[in-house]
Order: structure tokens, then sequence, then C-alpha cells
């Protein structure tokens, strides 16, 4: 199962010098995705020990199995998974069995429903602190109320 997260950020551009504009977009780009991966990373350590403990056990090894696994350089996937690399102590074999309980329990798929609504709106609160804390920084608000009027932010979530 992959998730794509959309996140939109709607800046009144009124409240700012283009040069300002320029800057925080740039800033934006190249902030974003390590922003996102943090969060991400985050959630997914949320997602496994939720997991961990909804997951029905007998003698540990599959819940002990459960990880989170980082793959790629760039690009980078992050997943929660389970099963292989913990022998289980009552076969003797490795826990090849995570994927029937999946099937049969959705053990998974419950911890994943519990926690990636907020992905999207952690990185989106990311976002708006940046944007707040440096519209203080070069416009010289006075409050981040003010600040709060002039941005907008959503989040959604593409299945």
């Amino acid at each position: 199962m992959g998730v794509q997260l959309i996140v939109t950020v709607t800046l009144n551009m009124g409240a700012f010098s283009p040069e300002t504009v320029k800057m925080q977009v740039a800033n934006l780009q190249a902030n974003l995705e390590p922003w996102a991966e943090e969060v991400v990373i985050s959630k997914a350590g949320l997602m496994r020990d939720i997991w961990k403990t909804i997951a029905a056990v007998d003698t540990g090894s599959y819940r002990d199995s459960i990880r989170i696994q980082r793959v790629g350089v760039g690009r980078v996937k992050i997943t929660v998974r389970a099963g292989g690399y913990i022998v289980n102590p009552k076969t003797g074999r490795l826990v090849d069995y995570a994927g029937w309980l999946e099937l049969r329990y959705h053990f998974g798929q419950q911890a994943f429903n519990e926690v990636y609504m907020t992905v999207a709106h952690a990185i989106a609160e990311k976002v708006k602190q940046h944007f707040e804390a440096s519209a203080n920084r070069y416009v010289g608000f006075s409050s981040a109320d003010s600040v709060k009027d002039s941005f907008l932010f959503s989040e959604s979530t593409v299945i």
C-alpha cells in the first residue's frame, strides 16, 4: 500500500515583498523533503508501536519482527513491516507467517489507519512554523496572530 501526500500552502503575498516571497519559496523547496521525511519517520514509529500493541502474540516473535525500514538514497521510502529475521522459538523458523496474519487480522492496516491522516497535517504544521518564524524575522510582525492571518494551510491525502 502506498500513500501520496499532497500538502498545499497558500500564501497571501500582499504581506511580503517579492524578494521575501522568492526567498521563502526557495527555502521551502530546499527543506520540504527533509521536513517531510522527519515527520514520516516519526509517524512510522508511532505506527510500529500501535501495531506491536494490537498484534496477537504467542511467543512474541511476530511482535518483535515489526520494524521500520528505510530504503533508498535521495528519494527515501519508509516502510513499517513485519516478518523475517526473527526466529520463532516454537517452530525454529523465521517469522514467515506475518503475511498470513495481516491477511487474516489486518493488524498493520489498523495501525496505518490510526496514523496516516495525521501525517499531512504534521507536515503542514512544520511548513507553517517555518513561515511564521520567517515572516516574523523578515517582515517584523509583532505577534504570531498577525502572521496566521496571512497564511492558509491545508492538507489532503491521495491514495
